[in-house]
């Protein structure tokens, strides 16, 4: 699986956009992109925790994989939904799962967001490239122009941050 996974990465840093198409038909690639969602939620994890050691480090792990994972799998769904309804393409939810978790990939960088004053700067890369790969992976994955998949990523990528933030707008004004 190791080997798998990392072919496949080493073929996206080679822009090589075909390997979502490849993700997308091999069953056995859901279990390479939820390891890769799950390393990134703990390295995340780590990250968030050397800039804030005071934390407790187990809550906030398990916080941040299920996190993780939660948007992973809705920003999944969302996608679908979108190049389905709107674009009228054709393809299943897991399918759609296995090409955006590895385009989470580049998330792995958040471990170094800790460091002192580039933290945000690495975190803000990490996020960047992984929306750009999301941008391929959902282009590759529907059979979409562009255009159609950055507007299904860019929908996609709003509603898993407003129902992220949900719990921040919410709690303080139930207090």
């Amino acid at each position: 699986m190791l080997q798998s996974i990392v072919a496949r990465l080493q073929r996206l840093l080679r822009l090589d956009w075909e390997v979502f198409r490849e993700i997308r038909a091999d069953e056995g690639a859901t279990r390479e992109a939820a390891l890769i969602v799950g390393v990134v939620a703990i390295l995340s994890a780590i990250g968030a925790a050397a800039s804030s050691p005071h934390a407790w480090l187990l809550a906030l792990v398990i916080r941040l994989v299920v996190a993780v994972a939660v948007n992973w799998l809705l920003w999944s769904y969302v996608a679908v939904f979108v190049g389905t309804n709107f674009y009228g393409s054709s393809t299943s939810f897991w399918e759609m799962a296995r090409s955006l978790g590895y385009a989470n990939a580049p998330m792995v960088l958040i471990a170094l967001s800790g460091i002192g004053c580039v933290g945000w700067l690495v975190t803000a890369v990490a996020w960047l490239a992984a929306v750009a790969l999301a941008v391929f992976a959902v282009r590759e994955t529907l059979e979409i122009g562009m255009e159609s998949a950055i507007i299904t990523t860019a929908v996609a990528w709003l509603v898993v941050f407003v129902v992220g933030a949900l719990p921040s707008w919410v709690l303080p004004l139930l207090s």
